[in-house]
């Protein structure tokens, strides 16, 4: 029995190749959405419900047949992740105009000037850019690429559960507690590997819920306790994504040990609520804190008091534009296909050779991750914050149509190489890797980010380095 057996965890991974008849559908529902934008009226929103929905209902269906295969699918495969995000941000997101409150409306679509034959186009778009992706990793070869991974992988294989869980939430939370400090003081930047490190503890209690076996209820209640310091250090922080973070990893931990669906509604019903309860009280501290010359814990503590008290009046009471608008990016995504059009495109091209080489031994090394910024500059005026279009309109915005399959089927080959690396690290039970394996999830899950930073940048950091490590075990077995 390896470690994931111990795990218990029900189903199967699969091959990509089972991505190939939604690549089609998807294709086919790009396609007509760039057909009826042809014959779309400025503000006939309509069309964009009809697609919005059918694609949603589609994604639906296709997410829970998937499912079927068990945990084990949803570890092993980020395609899944990436649908599931296509869906909330490039689906559900873009329906804001369509049944959204009229002030959500007004400031979705006035960011950058957007009509509904704009929105329609733009989904086409996106829709397109998501059946090349599915297409091309259809049509890599998952089981050559499971063989070649295999002899590094097993070095690591059947190391004590046990042991992995401590190490992971030592590492883990120690590093999270030194970004904490360096976050609170606000005079340093940290490393983003350093930051990648710390997602340890993220893992640890993953591991901690699904972990079957002697000591197991123990790694259980520290993998809860670990859930609610990480959270609480992320409130502190007034960060939400800090704060909801360990609290998903807790509730998918918990789907994968009960197999139980409900857990899974229960958890984006909580998601959603957290994000309504906590989006204005956040954003109303941060512009506090902002102003504040005093940064420390107390002062912190002292600005969430205020913002969440029942009886504060020196707190704008506008209830802000709320969690749909913070994921519809149609306005962006106009505005990157508009500039592209008009010869403003991005020129993150320009930067692709510099992702893979570390600045640690390359001090000229240009800031590559400025690309949102620019773009918030060109729309704004302001470079002080950074805006997203998403992963399929970033390669339209940089080289057009050529740029978004270009894309798409890099964004495959580096799902793939993560995919085959999950199913190998769940077959030989290679726990101490799982959090490499889930990288892979992480970047399918960014499909609303950048391609430059989110997909292309974090392979370079994690994936590339592996590979040349799986090339010299493979060599050096050879030659044995």
């Amino acid at each position: 029995m390896n470690n994931f057996q111990s795990f218990n965890i029900p189903g199967q991974a699969r091959l990509p190749i089972v991505w190939r008849t939604p690549a089609l559908i998807f294709l086919g529902l790009g396609c007509i959405s760039l057909l009826l934008a042809e014959y779309t009226a400025p503000d006939n929103w309509k069309v964009l419900g009809f697609i919005c929905i059918t694609s949603l209902i589609y994604a639906f269906q296709v997410l829970q047949r998937e499912l079927r295969d068990g945990a084990m699918r949803l570890i092993t495969d980020p395609f899944l992740i990436l649908i599931a995000a296509f869906s909330l941000y490039d689906l559900l997101g873009a329906l804001l105009p369509v049944l959204g409150s009229d002030d959500q409306v007004y400031l979705a679509l006035n960011w950058y000037p957007t009509t509904a034959q704009d929105a329609v186009y733009l989904t086409g778009i996106n829709l397109i850019g998501l059946a090349t992706l599915l297409l091309s990793a259809s049509f890599f070869n998952g089981k050559s690429m499971d063989v070649f991974m295999r002899p590094f992988i097993v070095i690591f294989a059947d190391l004590p559960i046990r042991l992995i869980f401590w190490l992971f939430a030592i590492i883990g939370s120690s590093i999270s507690l030194h970004i904490f400090y360096i976050d609170i003081s606000d005079n340093e930047i940290v490393n983003g590997s350093i930051r990648i490190l710390s997602s340890l503890a993220m893992i640890a209690i993953l591991i901690g819920i699904i972990y079957r076996g002697k000591g197991e209820k123990f790694l259980y209640i520290v993998a809860i306790f670990l859930t609610l310091i990480h959270s609480l250090s992320g409130f502190i922080l007034m960060s939400k994504a800090a704060i909801l973070s360990p609290f998903l990893v807790l509730m998918i931990a918990f789907y994968i040990r009960k197999q139980n669906a409900v857990i899974l509604i229960i958890t984006v019903v909580i998601t959603s609520i957290s994000l309504t309860f906590l989006m204005k009280p956040i954003l109303d501290g941060r512009a506090i804190l902002a102003v504040s010359p005093d940064k420390s814990i107390s002062a912190r503590l002292d600005i969430l008091r205020q913002v969440y008290s029942a009886d504060n009046n020196n707190i704008n009471n506008d209830p802000g534009p709320g969690a749909w608008y913070r994921i519809c990016y149609i306005g962006a995504q106009n505005a990157g296909v508009d500039f592209y059009n008009h010869d403003q495109g991005g020129n993150d091209i320009d930067n692709v050779g510099w992702v893979f080489l570390p600045r640690i031994f390359f001090k000229n090394k240009p800031v590559i991750s400025n690309s949102g910024s620019d773009f918030n500059a060109k729309v704004t005026g302001s470079d002080t914050s950074s805006s997203s279009m998403g992963v399929f309109i970033s390669g339209y915005y940089n080289l057009g149509w050529l740029g978004l399959f270009a894309v798409s089927i890099i964004s495959a080959i580096i799902l793939s190489l993560f995919s085959a690396f999950s199913r190998v690290v769940a077959t030989y039970g290679a726990v101490i890797l799982l959090p490499v394996a889930q990288i892979g999830s992480y970047i399918a899950f960014r499909v609303d980010g950048d391609f430059l930073n989110d997909y292309l940048g974090l392979f370079s950091m994690i994936m590339s380095p592996l590979l040349i490590l799986i090339l010299i075990v493979n060599f050096y077995r050879s030659i044995q």
